[in-house]
């Protein structure tokens, strides 16, 4: 796959990023050398917060070790596991086509997987779902023919 450019290239080895990193890695050695957080706030020119975090996180380095950004607070499963999961998400949307994405996490919840709305929404916008209710003016689109023709 070739390297992403623009407004979609990879955060993590931007320029900006790594100076940030530097940047941040300087206050906190210079806050734990010297100890004076506010001076090295003030010749920094940052706050003090940020100067008491990244002491701290020089000094413990497993202090908020994890990367910044990912799923945000989707459900995460292993390939196969995934798999499995998706397939009873399906069995579920064949059972009852019409039930909200909420109704739906309800009932993978109470087969025992910690689901949440946004990974069946996602799940919902892979299989070319939309979010769109039945109404008097579209309830012919949601007959069992019209779905298991489209779906």
């Amino acid at each position: 796959m070739p390297p992403r450019v623009g407004r979609d290239r990879d955060l993590e080895h931007s320029h900006a990023n790594t100076r940030y990193r530097r940047y941040a890695r300087v206050v906190g050695l210079a806050a734990v050398f010297f100890g004076r957080q506010r001076a090295i706030a003030r010749q920094f020119g940052c706050s003090i917060d940020f100067v008491r975090y990244h002491a701290r996180k020089a000094v413990d380095p497993t202090y908020h070790a994890g990367r910044w950004g990912g799923s945000q607070g989707a459900a995460r499963f292993a390939p196969q596991a995934a798999a499995i999961v998706e397939s009873i998400l399906w069995q579920e949307v064949r059972a009852d086509p019409i039930r909200t994405c909420a109704e739906m996490v309800l009932a993978m919840r109470s087969n025992g997987f910690a689901v949440t709305r946004r990974w069946v929404e996602l799940r919902f916008r892979r299989w070319g779902f939309t979010r769109q209710r039945p109404s008097y003016l579209n309830i012919n689109k949601f007959t069992a023919t019209n779905i298991f023709y489209y779906g």
